[in-house]
C-alpha cells in the first residue's frame, strides 16, 4: 500500500492551489522551458481518461462508501439527493490491468 502523500504536498496541489484567470495581469511575464513543458505533460498525461468511464458507475456501486448508502444517511427525507460521488476504499491491487497507453509529447503536443 502507498503512503499518504505529506501535508506540503496536499495544500500545493489542493488546499492552496488556485486557477489564476480573469485578467491580463493573471500571468507573470516569466518563460517556461520546453523541459517543463514536457515533465507537466508527462504527468497530465497519466490522468483519468474517457476509458475510465466504462465500468465507472458499476465501480462506484461496488464500492464500500456509495450513493444509496450516502443518500439513506444524509438525505433520509428524499427532497435531495447526492450528485458528486468519490470511490472511497482500499483498492485491490490484484485487480488492476496495465495502463492504456498514452501518447508521447510528440504526438499529442506541439511547443509554439
Amino acid at each position: 500500500m502507498h503512503s499518504p502523500l505529506p501535508d506540503a504536498a496536499l495544500d500545493q496541489i489542493f488546499r492552496t492551489a488556485r486557477t489564476y484567470r480573469r485578467s491580463a495581469d493573471a500571468w507573470l511575464p516569466k518563460s517556461v522551458t520546453d523541459e517543463q513543458i514536457r515533465a507537466i505533460y508527462d504527468l497530465a498525461k497519466l490522468g483519468p481518461t474517457s476509458a475510465n468511464c466504462e465500468e465507472n458507475v458499476a465501480q462506484t456501486m461496488a464500492a464500500p462508501v456509495h450513493h444509496a448508502g450516502v443518500d439513506a444517511l444524509f438525505f433520509a427525507v428524499g427532497a435531495v439527493k447526492s450528485n458528486f460521488l468519490i470511490n472511497i476504499g482500499y483498492g485491490n491491487p490484484a485487480v488492476i490491468r496495465p495502463r492504456e497507453e498514452r501518447y508521447a509529447f510528440d504526438e499529442a503536443c506541439r511547443i509554439v
